[in-house]
């Protein structure tokens, strides 16, 4: 016991603003490491907490709405890499069905420090967000968040907040070879037709099977038809968008349910990257 409280004491720690408090959401930079370590990446998460009602955006917010967007201000030879997103949900902006997320939300970045960086010295961190939160009425809002970081020889899990980013890290969609994918379209283009046949590893195809579109292809406002035939395998009709794009190739997004996809592990979000041919 004496051993450990003595290591925490010598690992040195990221200095964490309180939460700001913008509008309707709680905001903060949250790091998963102790430390920067030279020449060393580590995960820097926007920790976003939603008042009840409210919501903020997806990459592809849908049919309304602006995505969460992060600009860095960062120390010389820091880099950041792409938000890295959670898995969505459907939220409602006045009547329409957008994707967004409610409630407690962790956007992940990558930020690599420079080989060059020096041991036993502290860095600032600052994210100048853009977003729009919404519940009946929009605010779009520039919030601006910091956080000071030390940098040291060795870093080792955040106490507090490393699970959770794990956590979040361990939602991600992804590919699985027990499903087999593929798309066409009908209605002269203004459908596409997803079909997804199981394989060995596969459950039951889910009832509650949801699309979203990364691209904005798919329209967020129209619902959804989903049917399963007599050999498990699951249609899904989706609606073009009209703001969607004129000659996608892929269809390209994440399959969604509340039950897992797979027989011998957890995955409710799994990634769809699929050739789709012209519409007749």
């Amino acid at each position: 016991m004496k051993t450990t409280l003595l290591l925490a004491l010598a690992v040195p720690s990221f200095t964490l603003a309180e939460p700001i408090r913008d509008h309707s959401v709680e905001v903060e930079l949250v790091p998963e490491q102790t430390a920067f370590v030279p020449g060393k990446t580590t995960t820097v998460a926007l920790h976003v907490k939603h008042d009840p009602g409210w919501h903020t955006y997806w990459k592809n917010p849908g049919l309304a709405g602006v995505p969460v967007s992060i600009q860095w201000d960062l120390p010389e030879g820091f880099t950041a890499g792409p938000i890295q997103w959670a898995p969505p949900q459907r939220v409602i902006m006045a009547s329409i069905v957008t994707y967004g997320y409610e409630g407690e939300v962790f956007l992940l970045t990558d930020i690599t420090a420079p080989a060059d960086a020096r041991p036993d010295t502290r860095v600032k961190l600052t994210a100048n967000i853009t977003w729009m939160m919404c519940a009946k009425t929009c605010i779009p809002s520039n919030p601006t968040v910091t956080l000071t970081a030390p940098v040291a020889a060795h870093a080792e899990p955040h106490p507090k907040w490393h699970d959770a980013i794990e956590r979040t890290r361990q939602s991600f969609p992804r590919k699985s070879d027990a499903w087999k994918a593929e798309a066409s379209r009908s209605g002269n283009g203004s459908l596409v037709l997803l079909t997804v046949t199981p394989g060995g590893n596969a459950k039951t195809a889910p009832e509650d099977a949801y699309f979203y579109a990364d691209d904005g292809l798919i329209d967020s406002d129209t619902p959804q038809k989903v049917t399963i035939d007599d050999k498990g395998c699951l249609h899904m009709t989706l609606t073009v968008s009209e703001f969607g794009r004129e000659k996608p190739t892929r269809l390209t997004g994440i399959l969604q349910s509340k039950k897992s996809w797979l027989k011998d592990s957890e995955l409710f979000d799994m990634a769809i990257d699929i050739p789709l041919p012209p519409g007749k």
